[in-house]
């Protein structure tokens, strides 16, 4: 999570765009053009040293200027093509930002100044480009004068030593040196390539190296199949940010197994941390989280989060149809199965309109409240999948629903969920009036604690 929070999400984008594509597109066409492009360049030579027994001696000078030209070129034009991919995380940024808040711009009728922001990123972006076909055209001259004065050399040595080749070999010379030329150009040209792809290969290396993993070797827990029945305990966990200031101090709650048990509490206070602590998307600092007596500092986070059932504010919506969406995993193996949960939350009307559960789903077509219903069926799926067996966290699941809809999921909540735990983390308290406990958080420590009757 913090990783995620300090990079630059066009670095991201970059690197799983810009350089994959490198690797995975040009680099092998390039090095399979780098040695087509040599094996042409040294047959070539043959040609041309047949045709004129002379011009073999200089082949060494010949191949000396090569080397300064490429080595010139090469050093140059490796940096600008590193730069051009490095100029492109500003246009990605501002792509992704853009699209994220395309409501806000045209609400606030900020198009203007954000064409202009792109404009110049996109500017810049071209600055390298334009610079390396700039190169690119020095390279092509350069290279036309040294097989210009080849073939001078060439015709000279025919002219001066009668002698020294016939017409027929001079013709296959003088032809040869032609295609020479475009051979060379298209090895210097694809090794640019290879080199620019092989740093896209250390770029991506390095990032895997640097980019901090979750999986720790402390984590060896198997907690087995029946975990968790539902207990939940929290035992004076404390958690802090980077500059020491602390989100969580000294918690601690006991959660029986079965109990519908609500957090509440401002902007703030402490209940999307506790939250992320829960799924093991941050560790605390100090203290514990305890699953039916199991430190899940000790078992493996994926375990836990495949034990955990979480119903987000936002629902996930993937791309595919709607039996991918509710059961992304293929653990639902009868359909009959997903289409009676589906008439359970109240939405098989509207898949069944829409051709069934296996014709494609689109995000845009539903609305904020048919997708936390058709999260909430793929919620009971994965309970039934796990025989009951599970925590359902509910991370202000209805804060942005209509009165009707957020009654129908607390309805099929109910009905669904008697006999799972339920974490419910709500900003308003008339969401959790019927938890059988609360749980209030006020700037990180627990302010009150007990039954709605007691708290509210």
């Amino acid at each position: 999570m913090s990783y995620y929070e300090e990079t630059d999400s066009s670095i991201l984008l970059n690197r799983f765009s810009q350089d994959m594509s490198l690797i995975d597109m040009q680099l092998p066409m390039a090095a399979f053009q780098v040695v087509s492009g040599t094996f042409q360049c040294i047959m070539n030579a043959i040609l041309i040293c047949l045709g004129s027994s002379y011009v073999a001696a200089i082949i060494p000078g010949v191949l000396f200027m090569l080397y300064w030209i490429q080595r010139f070129y090469l050093r140059t034009s490796r940096q600008i093509r590193l730069l051009d991919l490095e100029t492109k995380s500003p246009l990605y940024k501002q792509f992704t930002e853009t699209l994220e808040g395309v409501e806000t711009i045209r609400a606030l009728g900020w198009q203007e100044t954000f064409e202009h922001v792109a404009r110049e990123k996109l500017d810049m972006s071209q600055r390298p480009y334009y610079l390396m076909w700039c190169i690119q055209r020095w390279l092509n001259l350069v290279l036309d004068m040294l097989v210009a004065c080849l073939a001078v050399l060439l015709i000279a040595l025919a002219l001066c030593l009668p002698g020294s080749s016939s017409a027929g070999s001079l013709g296959v010379a003088l032809t040869s040196l032609l295609a020479f030329n475009q051979s060379l150009k298209a090895l210097i040209t694809a090794w640019t390539q290879a080199e620019t792809s092989i740093g896209s290969v250390a770029r991506t290396k390095s990032f895997e190296d640097e980019t901090p993993t979750e999986i720790s070797p402390d984590e060896d827990v198997d907690p087995g199949a029946d975990w968790p029945l539902g207990e939940l305990e929290v035992r004076n966990m404390s958690l802090s940010y980077k500059d020491g200031t602390k989100a969580l101090k000294n918690v601690s709650f006991t959660v029986k197994a079965g109990q519908k048990f609500g957090v509440c509490g401002r902007t703030g206070s402490g209940k999307s941390t506790l939250l992320s602590s829960l799924l093991r998307l941050i560790d605390p600092s100090e203290g514990a989280i305890l699953i039916d007596g199991v430190d899940i500092a000790k078992v493996p986070r994926a375990v836990v989060r495949d034990r955990l059932i979480c119903l987000p504010q936002d629902a996930l919506v993937f791309p595919g149809t709607f039996k991918f969406n509710l059961d992304p995993i293929d653990r639902i193996k009868d359909d009959s199965a997903i289409t009676a949960v589906l008439k359970r939350v109240h939405l098989l009307d509207l898949v069944e309109k829409r051709g069934g559960i296996t014709s494609e789903l689109k995000a845009d077509t539903l609305s904020h409240g048919e997708q936390q219903l058709l999260a909430l069926a793929r919620a009971i799926l994965r309970k039934q999948a796990a025989s009951g067996k599970c925590i359902l966290v509910l991370d202000e699941a209805t804060s942005n629903l209509d009165l009707a809809t957020e009654a129908l999921i607390q309805e099929v909540i109910k009905n669904e969920f008697q006999q799972t735990t339920v974490i419910m983390v709500a900003h308003r308290l008339e969401t959790v009036r019927e938890v059988d406990a609360i749980l209030m958080l006020e700037k990180g420590e627990i302010s009150k604690i007990g039954t709605p009757a007691e708290v509210l």
